[in-house]
């Protein structure tokens, strides 16, 4: 999927996006299956996965292992575990993370507040997603004949 996405609640990512994820109040997970190229604002951030871009979290970042990130991380506090990879730099003084979250995502971002002031503007889409069809071939499969002669027996 590629698009920037903003919502108020938490959120997994299994599989490839491009763009921004901003979550002001909640957690973003980057599954070990997942892949994010772009930058992210949660208030906690969890990787597992890969990363290429920067992160921001306001409260925690957490880096596990066989995480593999190509970009920097800016939270007050960071978990790092062993077998976790980073190609970037590390920023955890406070002011200087609250500058760096402000500089890419406005006053709002860095502050928490609501999120109707975020640099992603309510007339554009929140993502860009597929129908549930294009996701999920299985749901266009047709039945199987018996399946569908049980269906018209009962």
């Amino acid at each position: 999927m590629k698009g920037d996405l903003s919502a108020d609640e938490d959120l997994l990512i299994e599989g490839n996006f491009t763009g921004a994820v901003i979550l002001k109040a909640h957690r973003l997970t980057i599954g070990a299956a997942g892949h994010i190229s772009g930058r992210a604002l949660a208030k906690t951030v969890t990787v597992k996965g890969a990363v290429e871009g920067d992160l921001f979290a306001t409260e925690l970042l957490e880096v596990r292992k066989g995480a593999k990130i190509k970009g920097n991380l800016f939270a007050a506090r960071i978990s790092f575990e062993d077998g976790a990879t980073l190609r970037g730099s590390v920023e955890m003084d406070p002011e200087a993370v609250q500058k760096a979250m402000r500089e890419q995502f406005g006053n709002s971002a860095a502050l928490g507040e609501d999120r109707t002031s975020s640099p992603i503007k309510e007339s554009q889409p929140a993502a860009v997603s597929s129908p549930p069809s294009a996701m999920n071939p299985s749901l266009n499969a047709p039945k199987p004949a018996a399946a569908a002669a049980v269906a018209k027996a009962s």
